[in-house]
């Protein structure tokens, strides 16, 4: 059984490899159609869980860390729903 330590670990680990996903599926289509297709909000999503994360030591403390910063909305949400 996994410790909660290494589980917060994984899961924090496990949003940051999902949004830089997200930017790496759109990256062409962004840039041949010069649209952001979210490549804006992936970044920012990595870069509060990765300034972040430290903090706080579970996943919920994290997410709802998330919700209350002054990201946009859907950035907030978007890491909230990574999370939990």
């Amino acid at each position: 059984m996994q410790t909660t330590n290494t589980q917060y670990t994984n899961a924090v680990a496990a949003a940051i490899q999902s949004f830089a996903r997200t930017i790496a599926n759109v990256a062409h289509d962004s840039v041949v159609e010069n649209n952001d297709y979210a490549i804006h909000d992936s970044v920012d999503s990595i870069q509060f869980l990765y300034s972040n994360y430290t903090k706080y030591d579970n996943v919920n403390c994290l997410a709802n860390a998330a919700l209350r910063s002054n990201l946009d909305t859907v950035v907030r949400e978007n890491i909230h729903a990574q999370l939990v």
